[in-house]
């Protein structure tokens, strides 16, 4: 039904101007021809499932069903201005569907001007625990050196050695230390 979405798009001016949600009230599913086809009578009763936030991906598709008018492919269906976007949720980020991480970055960032890093990385977990941003791996990847900014020396005295530690080590420890936090 989804894919014939797409080709109805592609092959009836009118279909374009509606979403998948929306398309319910205009065309009707024959199931033996296995397209859509306009509908004869104006009652109907027709749904989208629900999908958890939790679904990951498939909630994020779902997203862009209720709002996105008339692609005719699956890139199409993942493009916001002219740019291909590699999943569902960026796609929904570009479209504007969802909270970007504006403010917990900003959190972040003033933070970081005066805390230290076990006090920045339990920070870090109550964002994660309570504020759900959007794309937490963006958040770890800009402030990951200042959330691990006292771990080398830590590591270090764990290790017993005046050698430097691998930057990536440092950063799987800080990932540890978080995962323990939050457990």
């Amino acid at each position: 039904m989804l894919t014939a979405w797409f080709d109805i798009n592609r092959t009836d001016a009118d279909a374009v101007q509606y979403t998948y949600q929306e398309l319910l009230l205009h065309f009707v599913w024959d199931c033996s021809k296995k397209s859509w086809k306009r509908r004869q009578r104006d009652s109907t009763i027709g749904r989208l499932l629900f999908v958890s936030l939790t679904a990951g991906e498939r909630f994020y598709l779902r997203t862009l069903l209720t709002t996105v008018k008339g692609p005719t492919s699956w890139q199409d269906l993942c493009s916001f201005e002219d740019v291909e976007h590699p999943t569902f949720h960026a796609a929904c980020l570009a479209h504007g569907l969802l909270e970007n991480d504006d403010e917990w970055r900003e959190c972040l960032e003033d933070a970081s001007l005066t805390h230290l890093g076990r006090s920045l990385r339990q920070l870090y977990c109550l964002i994660l625990r309570h504020c759900h941003p959007s794309q937490p791996d963006l958040l770890w990847q800009d402030f990951r050196d200042n959330l691990c900014n006292n771990l080398g020396r830590h590591l270090q005295s764990m290790q017993h050695t005046e050698h430097d530690i691998d930057l990536e080590d440092i950063y799987d420890f800080g990932l540890f230390l978080i995962d323990e936090e939050l457990s």
